[in-house]
């Protein structure tokens, strides 16, 4: 991973609370950026019964000229959100779809009603779009949650 992608990397998860590291080859080829506004106080609690789910879809890009450190974060209206519960099968992890929807022109998409639990939200931005797909994971641990997923710009 570059040094300028770490660079960004570390400067969203800085601003956002968040702890991050950088991804070996086998994961994705873009780190995934989740932001809960609303933590729950007590995380020893079990899940609430249902939860609400919002962010935005973000394109990110550098400022030229002005160096590593200037980002423009573009929302991505028309992108596919698709949302995947994880779940335990006989056993087995895997993920089962839980919803779809598409991003307003402001990027934004929302989820209601949701089973407290762990997710995944994969956006692809629209045909055409100079930015590439990406994920986040999602703690359904609050009875509102917020998570941006911030999509690179293709090479």
């Amino acid at each position: 991973m570059s040094r300028a992608r770490l660079a960004v990397i570390s400067f969203l998860a800085s601003s956002v609370g968040i702890a991050c590291g950088e991804t070996s080859s086998t994961e994705p080829a873009v780190a995934a950026n989740t932001v809960a506004k609303t933590p729950p106080t007590d995380t020893t609690k079990p899940p609430p019964s249902s939860f609400n789910l919002t962010g935005k879809a973000l394109g990110v890009d550098a400022v030229a000229g002005q160096g590593n450190d200037t980002l423009h974060f573009t929302p991505i209206a028309g992108a596919t959100v698709k949302l995947m519960r994880n779940v335990l099968v006989n056993g087995q992890a895997t993920q089962v779809e839980a919803g779809q929807t598409t991003t307003s022109a402001s990027g934004a998409y929302q989820f209601s009603n949701l089973a407290g639990g762990y997710y995944i939200v994969y956006v692809t931005p629209p045909t055409g779009s100079p930015y590439i797909s990406n994920w986040s994971y999602v703690e359904g641990l609050a009875p509102a949650v917020d998570v941006n997923v911030f999509l690179w710009r293709s090479r």
